[in-house]
């Protein structure tokens, strides 16, 4: 290969020298230089022109496999371009899904707070409507009573075996009318409890 490339520099320089030096050369070849001498130099030049060959055809292969690495370069550089992408698209998404689910959870929290409000409110409408029926049952207790009372001082009945006079029997019923009395001012007492409760 050194010599093929050597003759290739020179070639211009071997020319001139045979040109010059071809006439004596020509006489001495013919009478020095046998058949099997330029037999040689055939073959050393056919080897030549083969390492040549061989040379070029492994240049054109590099050269496709260099051009088809670049197209395999290029193929993955767009790919990994088009992944990054993908990854920014997708990573904003995420952002983006994050931000909505924290606003969710603020909703939500929202939404937890005016329910726990909601049920305080129920608790105290609850009690507020235990207070009413406490009251109304005492208010008709009290009712009751007053009737009762109303009654008693009112009321003149004899049985036929009672040897009351009117007068004994007017202050029994004062009595009994009394204890009614006592029976609603206790209700009267426990209808304030229950309202300042």
């Amino acid at each position: 290969m050194e010599i093929f490339e050597l003759v290739k520099k020179n070639l211009s320089a071997f020319i001139a020298s045979f040109a010059v030096s071809f006439p004596a050369c020509l006489f001495l070849v013919n009478q020095y230089v046998s058949a099997p001498q330029v037999e040689s130099l055939k073959l050393a030049n056919a080897s030549l022109q083969t390492s040549y060959n061989l040379l070029q055809k492994n240049y054109e292969d590099k050269k496709s496999e260099s051009k088809s690495l670049d197209e395999t370069k290029d193929i993955l550089t767009t790919n990994l371009n088009k992944s990054n992408s993908e990854l920014t698209v997708n990573h904003y998404n995420v952002q983006n899904l994050n931000n909505k689910i924290q606003e969710l959870n603020n909703e939500k929290e929202t939404l937890n707070l005016k329910l726990d409000q909601a049920y305080a409110d129920n608790r105290k409408l609850l009690a507020h409507l235990k207070n009413y029926q406490e009251n109304a049952d005492i208010l008709q207790k009290i009712s009751n009573l007053e009737l009762k009372k109303q009654n008693a001082r009112n009321g003149h009945a004899r049985s036929v075996f009672d040897n009351k006079t009117d007068q004994e029997i007017r202050a029994d019923n004062e009595v009994i009318a009394k204890e009614y009395q006592q029976q609603i001012l206790n209700l009267q007492d426990k209808l304030k409890c229950v309202n300042q409760s």
